[in-house]
């Protein structure tokens, strides 16, 4: 393969990678809220977890985010959670931290430490009510952005809910679903125009931790080919050019036409 394929491909496989990222994400924050994604299971290390995501974290923020971290030391935070969905919950509510600072100058604080919750401080917590006193690992996100009403603090964890133009409103309420799933709780602090701080409390696992292994099983496809007429009918660009592109390489004649809002592949 050539360079000019090489860079020409890069483009479709990227096209790929943000549609099935985009659909899978929405997938599982659909499943997270009711808790009825799987979970699979082990033992690992809060802070390391943390401290493993620092560049997708870093690059969450724009350069005029400042962010933090206070990671409590390793083998001293460790849960048994579902590795997969506990990335997703850090990643959301650091996301969600970010877009509450906006363009404005800001800083995100991250931090990692164990505590022990009893009956009464177990009231304060959304969830709290459905867990046991005992010692939890905790990971706390700390904002300087723009902060929440009451009225919005107590419906922000629900399906829908939104500030922003364009987003599903499902974020937080997929955390809160995480959080649920795996026996633990959630704390939410703020103040309009002072910031937010929201605590992920996770029960501490009773045993050490184990290596958490993911590993994808290549099944290969068979490839498709044809000789036939198609009609393709989408109303976005990188779906007709991407279609248009697996055509001609089999050989096939493409037309393509705009009709209205709606654009037109024939092929």
């Amino acid at each position: 393969m050539t360079v000019s394929e090489i860079g020409h491909a890069d483009k479709y496989l990227n096209y790929i990678d943000e549609s099935c990222g985009y659909a899978a994400d929405l997938c599982r924050q659909m499943l997270a809220y009711p808790g009825q994604s799987k979970l699979a299971v082990g033992a690992f290390d809060l802070s390391e977890l943390v401290d493993s995501m620092g560049s997708l974290i870093q690059s969450s923020a724009d350069s005029h985010v400042k962010i933090r971290m206070d990671l409590l030391g390793a083998s001293l935070v460790t849960v048994k959670a579902d590795v997969t969905q506990i990335k997703q919950v850090v990643l959301n509510v650091i996301v969600n931290a970010v877009e509450a600072i906006g363009q404005r100058d800001g800083e995100i604080d991250l931090r990692t430490y164990t505590t022990y919750l009893d009956q009464q401080q177990l009231k304060d917590l959304f969830n709290g009510q459905a867990i046991k006193a005992g010692e939890y690992a905790v990971f706390e996100v700390r904002d300087t952005g723009c902060g929440m009403s009451r009225d919005l603090q107590r419906k922000i964890f629900d399906p829908f809910v939104t500030t922003k133009a364009t987003g599903s409103g499902l974020g937080l309420s997929a955390v809160l679903g995480v959080v649920q799933a795996h026996q633990g709780g959630l704390k939410l602090q703020s103040q309009e125009k002072k910031g937010t701080t929201i605590a992920i409390y996770l029960p501490v696992a009773e045993r050490e931790k184990e290596a958490v292994i993911l590993s994808h099983e290549d099944k290969g496809i068979e490839a498709w080919a044809g000789g036939s007429l198609a009609l393709i009918v989408d109303d976005e660009d990188m779906v007709q050019e991407v279609l248009a592109s697996f055509v001609q390489e089999m050989s096939f004649k493409v037309i393509t036409a705009c009709d209205g809002e709606e654009a037109v592949l024939v092929v």
